[in-house]
């Protein structure tokens, strides 16, 4: 499944609503998948370890770290060959077997720091 965006579908419902901040939202899959083709080319040997992974009827609750290296623009950023990692949690509701909502919290603005860090 590693880089198959169509395996999404597999996962993802069409209308998934995604949370990504207190007052941002993002609908349908197709969406979902276009931000996860920017964060692979930004990022072209991303890779994700689930470190806890909890679940409830029609919930699942994942804690997970990624890494990678900067290889492409990423908010506005110009390529810097730079090593990144970050952190999250993915608080899932589920619907008929697939993700429904997403609310995902993760440090963003460490990458960013990171990035743009004079060295």
């Amino acid at each position: 499944m590693e880089g198959d965006l169509d395996s999404l579908d597999r996962v993802f419902a069409p209308d998934v609503v995604v949370h990504t901040a207190p007052d941002a939202q993002s609908r349908g899959a197709d969406v979902f998948r276009a931000v996860i083709a920017a964060w692979l080319s930004a990022f072209s040997d991303l890779h994700h370890d689930i470190d806890d992974l909890v679940e409830a009827p029609d919930q699942v609750v994942v804690r997970w770290h990624g890494s990678g290296t900067h290889t492409g623009e990423f908010s506005g950023i110009a390529p810097t060959g730079r090593p990144m990692s970050y952190w999250g949690m993915t608080w899932c509701r589920l619907s008929g077997g697939l993700v429904a909502e997403a609310w995902v919290a993760a440090n963003v603005d460490e990458i960013v720091a990171a990035l743009t860090a004079e060295p």
